[in-house]
């Protein structure tokens, strides 16, 4: 098992660099080694999550209470399940997209190594090794943002790497807090390890707090650091995709649910004004992105403000600092991925075939593209938590957390989601008529559906966002069980 762990980060990177350097390699090629190696290490990844328990794998040795190390519980295995799921969907969707694209050998270099650094992320057994792979993440994405090679892109290429790196630094002296203060050499245990010190030094661990929860939180689009996401949305949408459901912004929301509940424990933050300051930023990052959704013409622009808000969404049930806060904050970071990944891919199929951008571009597009648009529609449905789809169940249970908490700000932050709700449906509704009850405009008119390897990933999520609704329950279950370590 300890050689599985390594082999499982060291498959995808590996095989990126072979595509990566080998530049004579023809697209033919490029795909199958990509798709063997992420096909290998989704296998590796699922067989290592289905074992019951794992041994923990030093890696490095610095001093007694500072190491990297791997093992997996069952907060990692969530945050496991969902990257190596739906890497290879997003890597099929993409062979359709890239077709005919410029640097293909960089961007599938990059685009493969990094699943192994985001389950790097999954596997880390504490803040240092998280926070290793944390920033590895942001180097082997940052080629994926500039891909193009535009002004455009250079310039959200020149925003992620500036928040990124400066939200880094701010998480770091929490890292740093947990790993010395902590007693456990920043291992994760559930409840925290910060216990014995709580009573010595509560000021300073607050506020320590405070700052890795924005550091951690500015990959998860966190105000007032959210400015990059909307940006990075120029990137090919198969790395929006990713950027936006599964590796970079649900990345950092993993961080603060590890710093939160593994790391400081919510012992002494709770009902202090640490709880206060992360809950209140999490609401007005919920309704800030709401907000900008419904202005935004700009069809990815719109589901990257929708992202701005939902990724607040889990940093929300995070900052209620209960157990059913952890379980709805959880659900969501799932449930979100498989909503947001389709609507993307619908995004990416409807500029790639029908070569619109902009709202006024897409009015009547439906039944060009039945569909895509179909798929969209049941991504809207989920989004706005209609049920029976999986964003009712995670929604639900996010209010749910905020009224047990029972304090004024919980209160305020449950009333963020409720007008979020409103807002959800006004702006991606406002798609949905648009395409299936207006005019086919000029420029839709040469639209086609989208090819197998477009439209099999996207209906396959469509039919997935019904099915984990109608199974919410279980779901939950499991997701509670892992949770709490059963």
């Amino acid at each position: 098992m300890n050689y599985l762990m390594i082999t499982l980060i060291l498959l995808p990177i590996l095989t990126g660099c072979i595509v990566f350097f080998n530049k004579k390699m023809p697209f033919s090629t490029i795909k199958v080694v990509s798709m063997v190696g992420t096909l290998l290490t989704t296998c590796l990844a699922w067989f290592l999550i289905l074992q019951k328990e794992l041994p923990t794998v030093t890696l490095v040795t610095f001093t007694q209470n500072l190491t990297l190390t791997l093992s997996l519980d069952g907060c990692g295995k969530i945050f496991a399940m969902i990257a190596a799921t739906l890497w290879p969907v997003t890597l099929l969707y993409s062979y359709e997209y890239m077709k005919g694209e410029k640097f293909l050998h960089m961007f599938y270099g990059f685009f493969t190594a990094s699943m192994g650094v985001t389950l790097g992320i999954a596997f880390a057994d504490n803040l240092v090794t998280l926070y290793l792979f944390f920033e590895l993440l942001t180097l082997t994405t940052i080629p994926l943002v500039l891909h193009h090679m535009t002004d455009e892109a250079k310039r959200a290429t020149r925003y992620y790497m500036y928040f990124s790196m400066g939200g880094a630094a701010f998480a770091f002296m929490g890292v740093i807090c947990v790993t010395l203060l902590g007693g456990t050499g920043g291992q994760f245990v559930f409840g925290g390890s910060m216990v014995a010190l709580r009573d010595h030094y509560p000021t300073l661990m607050r506020i320590m707090y405070v700052l890795a929860f924005v550091g951690f939180g500015v990959k998860a689009a966190l105000l007032p650091c959210s400015a990059w996401l909307p940006r990075a949305s120029v990137a090919p949408t198969p790395v929006t995709a990713l950027l936006h459901a599964v590796a970079v912004v649900k990345a950092g929301a993993f961080a603060v649910i590890r710093l939160t509940y593994y790391g400081y424990g919510t012992g002494y933050l709770s009902h202090s004004w640490a709880q206060w300051v992360v809950i209140a930023l999490a609401s007005a990052t919920i309704l800030y992105g709401s907000w900008q959704a419904v202005r935004q013409q700009h069809f990815k622009r719109r589901l990257a403000y929708s992202t701005v808000a939902n990724m607040s969404y889990i940093l929300l049930g995070v900052a209620f600092m209960t157990k059913d806060g952890l379980l709805a904050a959880s659900s969501h970071m799932v449930f979100h991925s498989l909503i947001k990944i389709l609507a993307f891919f619908v995004a990416g199929a409807v500029q790639h075939h029908a070569k619109c951008n902009y709202m006024e571009e897409i009015e009547g597009c439906g039944p060009k593209m039945p569909v895509t648009w179909a798929c969209f529609t049941v991504a809207a449905l989920a989004l706005a938590g209609v049920p029976p789809f999986n964003g009712f169940v995670s929604k639900w249970y996010l209010g749910l957390a905020g009224i047990e908490q029972g304090t004024v700000f919980a209160y305020i932050g449950v009333g963020a989601l409720m007008i979020s709700a409103l807002l959800t449906v006004i702006y991606m509704f406002q798609v949905v008529i648009k395409v299936w009850f207006y005019p086919t405009t000029t420029a839709c008119e040469n639209a086609k559906e989208a090819g197998l390897r477009m439209a099999i990933p996207m209906v396959v999520l469509a039919v997935s966002l019904l099915v984990s609704g109608l199974y919410g329950g279980q779901i939950m279950s499991m997701l509670s069980k892992l949770l709490m370590g059963v």
